[in-house]
């Protein structure tokens, strides 16, 4: 239940936000904590509770929350997460197929040695 009224308490606090400085229409999205406006705001506080400014973009896109990218970097939590798996995926795979090379040097090496020598000797045919 604490949930509930924390997450509730701090929605009421971000409409009472809105309402008070009059930019219904300059709101782009709402997250959890935070407001996206079209306009500029003069808020920057560091007390806790307080709004401060985080990020400013000249392009933005939102196709819903949790889905937007500022200045054509993916801001959400789950796309960032998305390619920084993505990155260690393929950090895994360069290190299997380093691997994979350091072990069977030998054998890559003869057989390249092999194939080279089979065209040779068919060539002279």
């Amino acid at each position: 239940m604490i949930f509930v009224f924390i997450t509730g308490f701090t929605r009421a606090q971000l409409y009472n936000f809105v309402g008070k400085h009059g930019i219904e229409r300059d709101v782009m999205f709402f997250a959890t904590d935070s407001i996206c406006t079209t306009r500029e705001l003069d808020v920057n506080s560091s007390k806790l509770g307080d709004f401060s400014f985080d990020n400013e973009a000249n392009d933005v896109f939102v196709l819903q929350n949790r889905f937007y990218r500022f200045n054509g970097k993916d801001m959400c939590a789950d796309c960032i997460e998305k390619k920084e798996l993505k990155k260690r995926q393929r950090e895994a795979i360069k290190l299997r197929i380093k691997n994979f090379t350091k072990d069977h040097w030998k054998f890559l090496i003869s057989t390249s040695i092999a194939i080279v020598f089979g065209i040779i000797g068919i060539s002279l045919i």
